[in-house]
């Protein structure tokens, strides 16, 4: 890299002159970033920045953005946030810099700052016209699906990349790009978990692109974070996420910290290694089913005879279903199984009415009340089962139970593969004030066969225990 191929020494003698230099992990960072191709457009289109928090994250941005707007004077920085005081936030210390440096205070024009919310701009003209051909603008918005409409976004920060749950955000910004050969987007966020689309496809689309060489080469992809499997406490790992450690940052300080978490464990832990470690975990909060709970009610050879419920349920997108059985047994105890699971739904009303006739037909059979699973109860109806069409605080309740009678080691199962797979896969949302339910759409994959032994469970649990002879008669 030499001054010629990379832009980033210019960043770097530009925070020199404006008096806040850059640490040496910062210098590194944009020189490599901020490459260029032999006609100048930069090499790295999307820049994917993944470093653990307090190290400079928000000054690098702040230096950035005024590169941009006082030395290639482009027409319009736009800096989103998933909270808009967030992006504030940088936007704020970037006119702060501006003003205390008497070059760059002489760019911003009379009204060269408007502050109203929804409107905040930083506009440099030296023509002193805010509205002129020569004016560069930063901008910010909220990461929505409304930031950078009807914009020609020139140079794009989007920070936080972790918190963006779905795509709309950032397709909304970055392709407000389209129309700008030289542009470039950096995306600056600690590590996420599995709810961070965004940021797990991007990782994965320039790591993919590291080792086969395959996909989108001009993604760059610059991270700090400590090895998979290494433990929270670990100086090699701290130091390795953290390139201000010993620097700007106290490593007696951090290392009290990691040992507190490590003590913790769930969701301190897995907070601690997100934002310290950067190191992307499934949930920032603990699961409401763990592995060891759930095998500790493992009953490979149970059986149950009597009192059943028959559940299903259809994936949001109707690529597979799940019907699940909830019998009683002897001891008292409910066994949940999973009865098929199998791509699409045609067979699942068929499936489910044999499954529901056994044992002389005396069955309930339920299902959440979802378009998907309402498509099937028709053809039930028909064939003489009316559906128990469960609404969400019924559902939320099933939720509930299914934790408790786990905890409880009241409930059973067969270890069956896919149920296994489905709560590992598991993610939650809040109901109402404080409950929660299992939440398909959140959710790594298909759950179905999860939801089904829910709703079966509950159901059956809300049934007064009969008498085995009388159930028959």
């Amino acid at each position: 890299m030499t001054p010629i191929t990379s832009l980033g020494f210019a960043v770097a003698d530009f925070a020199v002159w404006v008096g806040r230099p850059l640490d040496p992990w910062q210098r590194w960072l944009v020189i490599h970033a901020m490459e260029l191709l032999p006609d100048g457009r930069p090499r790295f289109r999307q820049v994917l920045v993944l470093v653990a928090r307090q190290n400079g994250k928000t000054e690098l941005l702040v230096v950035l953005s005024l590169f941009w707007l006082a030395v290639q004077q482009v027409p319009l920085v736009l800096g989103t946030s998933t909270k808009l005081d967030y992006a504030a936030e940088s936007w704020r210390k970037a006119i702060k810099l501006a003003k205390s440096h008497p070059d760059l205070r002489s760019l911003i024009p009379p009204k060269g700052v408007r502050r109203a919310n929804g409107e905040q701009q930083l506009t440099f003209a030296e023509s002193g016209d805010v509205e002129g051909e020569d004016a560069c603008r930063y901008k910010i918005a909220a990461s929505n699906d409304e930031g950078g409409r009807s914009l020609t976004v020139h140079r794009l920060v989007e920070d936080e990349l972790r918190q963006h749950h779905d795509w709309s955000a950032h397709e909304a910004a970055e392709n407000a790009m389209n129309a700008v050969p030289d542009a470039q987007s950096w995306a600056i966020s600690n590590a996420g978990e599995m709810r961070s689309v965004v940021l797990n496809s991007m990782r994965a689309s320039a790591l993919e692109h590291l080792e086969k060489g395959d996909g989108d080469d001009r993604l760059g992809l610059f991270e700090w974070s400590a090895p998979e499997g290494a433990e929270v406490d670990d100086p090699a790992a701290l130091a390795a996420a953290n390139p201000n450690l010993g620097h700007r940052i106290d490593p007696d300080a951090l290392m009290g910290k990691a040992i507190r978490a490590k003590a913790a464990g769930g969701e301190q832990e897995a907070k601690f290694r997100t934002e310290v470690l950067c190191q992307s975990v499934r949930s920032l909060t603990p699961p409401k089913i763990t592995q060891k709970a759930w095998d500790a009610v493992l009953d490979a050879t149970g059986s149950w005879d009597g009192q059943f419920v028959v559940a299903y349920d259809v994936a949001m997108d109707s690529a597979a279903s799940a019907v699940a059985v909830a019998g009683r047994r002897g001891d008292g105890r409910i066994q949940v199984e999973v009865l098929r699971h199998a791509p699409g739904t045609d067979w699942v009303a068929a499936f489910v009415a044999s499954a529901a006739a056994r044992h002389g037909g005396a069955a309930v059979v339920r299902a959440n009340d979802y378009a998907t699973n309402r498509a099937i109860a028709p053809a039930l109806t028909r064939a003489g089962w009316d559906v128990d069409l469960v609404g969400v605080g019924d559902f939320a309740a099933g939720c509930a139970w299914l934790a408790q009678a786990v905890a409880d080691e009241q409930v059973t199962h067969l270890a069956d593969p896919a149920l296994a797979a489905a709560l590992d896969d598991a993610a939650t949302a809040v109901v109402g004030d404080g409950a929660w339910r299992w939440a398909r759409k959140d959710s790594e994959a298909d759950i179905s066969p999860l939801v089904a032994v829910t709703i079966a469970g509950h159901g059956l649990d809300a049934v007064p225990e009969v008498e085995v002879g009388a159930f028959y008669l």
